[in-house]
């Protein structure tokens, strides 16, 4: 989120897509996390308290699902969920997966977790997920955005903390 704001919206976009948006919704968080970042980037994470605790808790919580998924795999004897059967519960995998793909959380658990692994390619070579990845220009801005992650994982202490697992120290 973070990424793709720096990256692709203007000081314009910002105004006329969220700003004006004010007096229509009622939970402002979206609006209030998009010109926090817009104008802080990841040190929007420390601008805002909440923000910074939430971001703090995502890979305990990454991890937590994993774990739960690995124990689901194993019990059932995958490649899928309910074992040689893809149902509902993978298709819901799948843009959790994506999203972990492109926000770069994959090798963060690199070596762990081998069934869940196997899972996610499982389902990328299945024609229905090959037919349905993102057109050129999302990709585009997509690998756009995993770059700008991987070059904050390197530079930044803020997302260098996320991404390990540790509290953002204020």
């Amino acid at each position: 989120f973070c990424a793709n704001i720096t990256l692709h919206m203007t000081l314009s976009t910002v105004i006329t897509e969220y700003v004006t948006m004010i007096p229509f919704v009622s939970d402002m968080k979206m609006i209030v996390m998009t010109v926090v970042f817009f104008f802080f980037g990841p040190q929007g994470f420390r601008k805002l308290t909440m923000l910074g605790k939430a971001a703090s808790s995502v890979h305990k919580a990454i991890e937590y699902h994993m774990e739960k998924l690995e124990t689901l795999l194993k019990k059932n004897d995958g490649p899928y969920i309910f074992g040689d059967e893809y149902t509902l519960a993978d298709i819901g995998y799948v843009p959790i997966f994506q999203r972990m793909e492109y926000a770069r959380w994959w090798p963060v658990l690199k070596g762990r977790f081998p069934l869940v692994h196997s899972y996610w390619k499982a389902i990328q070579s299945r024609p229905g997920y090959m037919a349905s990845k993102p057109d050129q220009e999302m990709e585009r801005k997509l690998l756009a955005c995993g770059r700008l992650i991987d070059d904050w994982k390197k530079d930044n202490p803020i997302i260098k903390s996320i991404y390990a697992g540790k509290s953002i120290e204020n």
